[in-house]
């Protein structure tokens, strides 16, 4: 059952039953009411009645010549028997019998020998009363019955359209919701409201947009893969069928070439394995209290006879002896090589690198600042995307697999910092790693 018929089924419900119970109140408190108020009008009355009736009873011992009974009024007063088809006695009283149970007032009592009859009363204001009460009762269910069927009427139209309106936003949101299944990621939920289904609505189309750009993005990387295997392959298999046509025996060098492309194949697949652990937040990593400035200049130390070999001056910075931030120090050291590799591969001779640690004050940062050829800044956005390749690192040999700043940006991800550029074209390039403070450096 739709939520539309649930909702028009249960407002209708309710207010049927809530109609019920208040007729039903109504009714029994109007009925209540006239019968209270024409008993309490004479009470007196029936109380003198009920003592003569009484004293009649004993001195005649039983109802003998109840009609030659003086009352003293001329109005109507009927006894009978308190049940029925027992000790009936013939009636006795001015007025008949049948209007006086009808509309008299029951009184009861008992006399000396323990039995219990019925006194109904009835004059001229008991009669009105009574005949008011009926008029009254009567009148209220005709009018009630009247009433609560055009109120039923209009409830049911009100809650349709009302029940209609509600669920109108989740009209809306199962098309959608259909197109999603089909895979369809470029379809919005429209839902002009500004209650939680327009909350549903804009969580939906935020949803959207990430199912669609990760779809993008898996694409991008089928491709992406599929161009970085196939040059290795390539070349393999062109090396391959080389030798085969040459039908000589191998020489161990011939086989070099071969080893160098399934050794870069293999690192491509393991950064690939690597980058998606961590995006995966499933990368596990030991992580251990760590001098970043012992750290880091052991690091740098490596890099120096490189450096020197490309004619770039190498220099390492720092102000303070200790800076502590808890870290996985494998995968920091590769986090930093890759940039240094980075600022190494795009310095020309006579260049310049820094590496420079010190304190935010809340943060570690590492910079590593170059005099390279520099980044643009449309492209500094794009960095730390998969397989991205700046125009002048395009070549594969020349610009890496384009996995490393990818692997970076996620390692440095995982131990609560993040990685921050600064270049210009022609003017160097800055990557700063920050990485959250240890505690012990604020004692």
């Amino acid at each position: 059952m739709s939520i539309f018929r649930k909702m028009f089924l249960t407002f209708s419900c309710l207010f049927i039953v809530t109609l019920g119970v208040f007729m039903t109140a109504t009714y029994l408190s109007v009925q209540q009411l006239t019968s209270y108020m024409s008993g309490q009008t004479q009470q007196e009355m029936m109380t003198t009645i009920e003592s003569k009736l009484i004293d009649h009873y004993r001195r005649h011992h039983g109802w003998n010549n109840l009609n030659q009974l003086t009352i003293g009024l001329e109005d109507h007063w009927q006894i009978v028997p308190h049940t029925r088809g027992s000790n009936t006695i013939p009636a006795a009283g001015r007025g008949h019998e049948e209007q006086a149970v009808r509309l008299g007032i029951p009184h009861s009592f008992s006399t000396p020998d323990g039995q219990t009859w019925t006194l109904y009363y009835l004059d001229s204001a008991v009669r009105i009363i009574a005949i008011l009460k009926y008029a009254v009762r009567d009148a209220l269910v005709l009018s009630t019955i009247a009433g609560g069927l055009l109120l039923i009427v209009i409830t049911l139209v009100i809650t349709y359209f009302i029940s209609k309106k509600l669920t109108a936003p989740v009209r809306t949101l199962i098309p959608v919701m259909d197109q999603i299944a089909g895979n369809q990621f470029h379809v919005r939920a429209e839902v002009h409201t500004s209650d939680e289904f327009a909350r549903v609505a804009a969580t939906l189309n935020n949803m959207m947009d990430d199912l669609q750009k990760a779809e993008q993005t898996r694409r991008q990387l089928t491709t992406d893969i599929a161009h970085e295997l196939r040059t290795p392959l390539t070349i393999i298999q062109g090396k391959l069928e080389s030798l085969q046509q040459r039908q000589k025996a191998l020489e161990p060098h011939e086989l070099l070439p071969l080893q160098d492309e399934i050794l870069r194949l293999k690192k491509l697949v393991t950064d690939l394995q690597q980058l998606s652990l961590a995006e995966s937040d499933h990368l596990q990593l030991n992580q251990q209290s760590t001098n970043l400035v012992s750290f880091c200049q052991d690091i740098v130390s490596q890099f120096s006879l490189e450096a020197d070999e490309q004619g770039i001056t190498l220099s390492y910075r720092c102000q303070q002896d200790t800076l502590y931030s808890v870290i996985d120090t494998y995968r920091m050291t590769q986090v930093i090589i890759n940039l240094l590799w980075n600022a190494i591969r795009y310095t020309p001779r006579n260049g310049t690198i820094v590496v420079q640690v010190y304190s935010t004050g809340e943060e570690a940062c590492i910079e590593i600042s170059d005099s390279g050829i520099g980044i643009a800044p449309d492209q500094i956005p794009k960095l730390f995307q998969r397989f991205y390749r700046t125009d002048e690192a395009r070549n594969r040999v020349s610009g890496g697999s384009g996995l490393g700043l990818a692997i970076a940006w996620e390692y440095v991800r995982l131990h609560g910092g993040t990685i921050e550029v600064e270049s210009q074209l022609r003017q160097g390039a800055t990557f700063r790693i920050l990485l959250p403070l240890e505690s012990r450096n604020e004692r």
